[in-house]
């Protein structure tokens, strides 16, 4: 089952307009089980600017929403791979759809 923050859990993000806002998918690998979900969604979380994290190990991949004046892709992609998973490609959602 996919992991997701509840509106509680995203007290880090301060979002002006709704037109920063980037949804972005991270193709990941390594994760193994559904355990693996959680040290990637917190440590994504740790960002400013980070609306939503999803981490699917089943489908091997994490989709954040974030507002990209906060923080960046690059940003993204070095936490996920702090925690020892890979970062391999990145999906591009076009006006957050």
């Amino acid at each position: 089952m996919p992991t997701s923050f509840s509106k509680e859990d995203r007290g880090n993000a301060i979002i002006t307009q709704t037109s920063k806002l980037q949804k972005v998918e991270f193709t990941i690998k390594g994760m193994t089980c559904s355990g693996c979900e959680h040290p990637v969604k917190m440590e994504v979380s740790k960002l400013k600017g980070i609306v939503e994290v999803v981490v699917s190990y089943a489908k091997g991949n994490a989709i954040v929403n974030f507002d990209n004046k906060q923080t960046s892709i690059t940003e993204i992609e070095k936490a996920i791979n702090s925690t020892g998973y890979k970062s391999l490609k990145v999906k591009l959602y076009h006006n957050g759809n």
